[in-house]
Order: C-alpha cells, then sequence, then structure tokens
C-alpha cells in the first residue's frame, strides 16, 4: 500500500501516523511476548519443580524401605547360625 501510495502522490501519499502505530506495534509485539513468556515459564517451574519434588520424595521413601528391608533380612540371617538358605 505504502508503495502505492508513493507511486501515486509521492512522498506526501504516506501516511507516518499509520506507520508510528505499525512500529509501535511491533516493539509492543516482541516486548510483550517476552515478559508473557517469562510469567509462563515462573508459573510452570514451580509447579514442575513441585511435581519432580513429589516423585522424588517417593522414589527416596521407596528406596528406603526396601534398604530396611534388606538390613531385616541380613540382621535375621546373622541370628540364624543353623538355618541353611542356600544349598
Amino acid at each position: 500500500m505504502t508503495g502505492a501510495a508513493i507511486a501515486v502522490y509521492g512522498v506526501k501519499g504516506v501516511n507516518f501516523s499509520e506507520w508510528w502505530n505499525v512500529g509501535i506495534g511491533l516493539v509492543w509485539s516482541i516486548i510483550g511476548t517476552f515478559i508473557i513468556s517469562v510469567l509462563i515459564t515462573k508459573i510452570f517451574r514451580k509447579f514442575i519443580y513441585k511435581i519432580n519434588n513429589n516423585k522424588i520424595k517417593k522414589y527416596y521413601d521407596e528406596l528406603e524401605e526396601e534398604l530396611s528391608n534388606i538390613e531385616e533380612l541380613d540382621n535375621y540371617i546373622k541370628q540364624c547360625d543353623e538355618c541353611v538358605f542356600f544349598e
């Protein structure tokens, strides 16, 4: 459109106030997108951190329980001198 206006009317045909609005829109779209993406990242980071902590805690609780079972079995084997577990 601007090219046609320049061809027909010369530089006087260009509406610079409209181009100013286009420039503001371009700058705002870049800055606004960055701000929104930073906010969304912070929200999701906290959410995912809580999920990962719960999964990790559950895994270590299961591992700790398994290790205590192994320790109980080891203590039982040490107490039983006459028991034969493997032949």
